[in-house]
């Protein structure tokens, strides 16, 4: 059967990588300059060595795509910066994209809106007001992303991959008490 499989560590490509049993990979980018993926993804392969890896992957014979996520508002979400990472996945082989707005959850707000004050201050109260109700962009933002980046990866021959889209807001719902009891009870084996 096949495995879905995020790499996000440009490493992972170092060796050879099999043709089989993958039937796609991804990657993931937060920005196409390097200069906000450090700000943004401090940890994380900075872009090019995440193009590189996903040419690899490509040239391997793997069905490999970029996931765009989390996009940014006002920071990766511009035309000229969707095109930028859209041309430069194609170029390296990509089949397909995906893209995720970001989902700003209370444990991830404390540290992401420091972030957003110190390097994107005018941005700052607008992530405010949008995220006060919630982890998710509003439902107007988010179509009118998903038009842009449609239009964007068509230009560029890439196919969106809707399997990967978050299900509605109103789909959503926390753990069902009994799964969250699972994590508590201790371990018999």
């Amino acid at each position: 059967p096949a495995i879905p499989a995020v790499v996000k560590a440009a490493r992972a490509v170092k060796a050879k990588p099999a043709a089989a049993p993958l039937a796609w990979d991804a990657h993931t980018f937060a920005a196409a300059v390097a200069q906000c993926a450090k700000v943004c993804e401090a940890r994380s392969p900075m872009p090019h060595a995440r193009l590189r890896a996903l040419q690899r992957l490509c040239t391997a014979g793997l069905n490999a795509g970029m996931i765009v996520a989390p996009v940014l508002p006002g920071i990766t979400d511009t035309e000229p910066r969707l095109d930028a990472l859209l041309t430069a996945a194609k170029i390296a082989g990509a089949r397909f994209a995906h893209y995720s707005p970001l989902r700003l959850y209370a444990g991830v707000r404390p540290v992401f809106l420091p972030v957003v004050d110190r390097y994107f201050a005018t941005l700052a109260p607008r992530y405010r007001v949008a995220y006060r109700g919630g982890g998710f962009v509003s439902d107007a933002y988010r179509k009118a992303l998903s038009a842009r980046f449609r239009r964007l990866a068509h230009k560029h021959g890439l196919r969106v991959d809707y399997s990967l889209l978050d299900p509605p807001i109103d789909q959503l719902r926390p753990s069902a008490p009994d799964q969250l009891a699972f994590w508590a009870t201790p371990s018999r084996v």
